[in-house]
């Protein structure tokens, strides 16, 4: 990182005040971080050195008295398309053990925030994931009220209920994490209805979060030749996943079944719930409407209207501010 720095201040031209120097900087930055994500990682590297000197810059012309209204203006410009773009720019870097690893050797004050975005990533992704978990609670909250206003009203006969009543309860303790007891409560519902495939494709999530590989394939297996379509069963497994809080699983499923019918809308909605997980906004926004067209093409009225809602959540969600929380000047 020393080479790097020389090698800025190498192409910086001799300037005869601090004021034209930190212009010349903010030019080599604003070019920097129009490029990001298509550089190699030494080059990714220099943008830390940039921002690094334009501080310095900065600092030492406002602490002499100096006026820098129109630079910082440009400084805060190139702060907030940075922090946008924080992601690829750890891409290019070589991950945020690269960065972490570059961190080390220069001990960066802790308020120089571009040293430490891979941790604001990981903070927005836990946010943005959060979020939509608790909204799943909600909806499954909602589920478990209508599967009581179900069992009050329609009376079904009592194995139905007491199968309702520990699937609905399995379904609480995996979203908690709680595996064992999800398990025992899968299993004292397969015992009123043990071909029943959607409870079977629950245990085996169950059981593969448990680490027990073959357990899980061979109910998946069973699961599969009980609902005679493998889209259906994937559709199933994939929105169990969800509620197992893995959604990278969710996702290979979702797009397993949009390599097998590349106009499945319900292959779409399921990636799209995934990518809302995973704070891929952008890749869960196309997924939604492509789920949405597919849908309305295909007749399926239900579906693209559930697509759309999701659309317009996704959309109109809050986002995470990337601006820096100092000024530019700090």
């Amino acid at each position: 990182m020393e080479d790097s720095r020389a090698s800025i201040a190498a192409r910086i031209k001799p300037a005869q005040t601090k004021a034209q120097d930190l212009r010349q900087c903010l030019a080599e930055l604003e070019t920097h971080v129009g490029q990001i994500g298509g550089r190699d990682s030494d080059t990714a590297a220099l943008t830390l050195d940039l921002f690094d000197r334009v501080n310095l810059l900065t600092d030492e012309i406002t602490s002499d008295g100096g006026s820098l209204a129109a630079e910082l203006t440009r400084v805060d410009t190139a702060c907030q398309q940075f922090g946008r773009k924080k992601a690829k720019f750890l891409n290019e870097l070589g991950g945020p053990e690269e960065l972490q690893r570059l961190r080390a050797v220069r001990a960066p004050d802790t308020d120089l925030w571009w040293w430490y975005v891979d941790e604001r990533l990981a903070e927005e992704r836990q946010l943005r994931k959060t979020r939509t978990i608790r909204r799943a609670g909600l909806s499954l909250a909602i589920l478990t009220l209508l599967t009581t206003l179900y069992m009050i009203f329609l009376a079904p006969d009592p194995d139905t209920r007491q199968r309702l009543r520990h699937e609905a309860t399995a379904e609480q303790y995996l979203t908690q994490g709680e595996l064992e007891m999800a398990l025992d409560e899968a299993d004292a519902a397969l015992g009123y209805a043990p071909d029943d495939p959607e409870l079977l494709i629950f245990k085996g999530v169950t059981l593969e979060m448990l680490g027990d590989a073959s357990g899980a394939l061979a109910l998946f297996d069973q699961a599969e030749m009980l609902i005679g379509a493998r889209d259906a069963y994937l559709t199933e497994r994939a929105q169990t996943y969800m509620v197992a809080n893995h959604p990278e699983l969710a996702l290979a499923d979702a797009q397993a079944i949009i390599e097998m019918a590349p106009e499945s809308a319900m292959g779409y909605m399921v990636a799209g719930n995934a990518y809302s997980v995973l704070g891929e906004y952008a890749k869960g926004i196309e997924s939604y409407e492509l789920a949405s067209q597919f849908a309305e093409a295909a007749g399926q009225t239900q579906l693209q209207g559930m697509a759309r809602y999701q659309l317009a959540n996704l959309m109109m969600a809050p986002p995470v501010n990337l601006a820096p929380e100092a000024t530019p000047e700090d």
